[in-house]
């Protein structure tokens, strides 16, 4: 699977975004209870859709070139593609054909949007770390392969706690703690074959990422 069929896939993930923003701009004028929840709802596709487009334009980076996937199994392309139904789900459920049933139905469809937007936050997370070379490398991998990378990456930080506790370096690591914990949610939340694996190497660097910050 080359970066240019990864780029498809994000192009496809702009253009979702862009349908959303007037459905939800639709949705403030039809239902005034929902104006504050569509507000933030609209500052989260937004954040996807920008981070969707730096995405699209590193792909054209040498980094992503010269880095083919191997697997298509790759945790990125999955991903794509999860957050691509998700947006899909999105357009689904607001896009009611009038007002009234907007209004009549906003307290039950609620739930069912709070959930698609948690999900759309974790993928926002999860492409701003695949826009480093480094990023990259991880999530070209297969979930399995990725959670043996972010726990070595875990080991190595709890070291490095350990040295650095008391000195400004501290604050770099503990924000590649806490941003590794970020990946970690995500993936045990979208491939539940590495679920409890997963929640446990989470715990642990929750634990480092606290040490840090005390």
């Amino acid at each position: 699977m080359d970066p240019l069929s990864i780029s498809t896939g994000v192009a496809g993930l702009i253009g979702l975004a862009l349908q959303v923003a007037p459905i939800l701009h639709a949705y403030i004028s039809d239902v005034a209870s929902a104006r504050t929840d569509i507000q933030t709802y609209l500052r989260e596709v937004d954040a996807l859709s920008q981070v969707s487009e730096l995405l699209h334009s590193f792909l054209d980076t040498p980094a992503t070139v010269n880095g083919q996937f191997q697997t298509t199994e790759a945790v990125l392309l999955q991903t794509i593609k999860s957050c691509e139904t998700c947006l899909m789900d999105l357009v689904r459920i607001l896009s009611k054909p009038t007002s009234l049933s907007r209004r009549l139905l906003w307290s039950m469809e609620k739930q069912k949007v709070e959930i698609i937007m948690e999900r759309l936050r974790r993928y926002t997370q999860l492409f701003h770390f695949a826009l480093s070379v480094e990023g990259w490398a991880v999530l070209s991998q297969t979930p399995a392969e990725v959670t043996a990378i972010l726990e070595m990456q875990m080991q190595m930080s709890k070291k490095m706690q350990e040295i650095v506790r008391v000195t400004e370096s501290a604050k770099v690591y503990r924000e590649k703690t806490e941003q590794v914990a970020a990946v970690l949610e995500h993936m045990r939340l979208l491939f539940a074959d590495e679920g409890e694996r997963l929640m446990e190497i989470q715990e642990r660097v929750e634990d480092i990422s606290r040490g840090l910050r005390g």
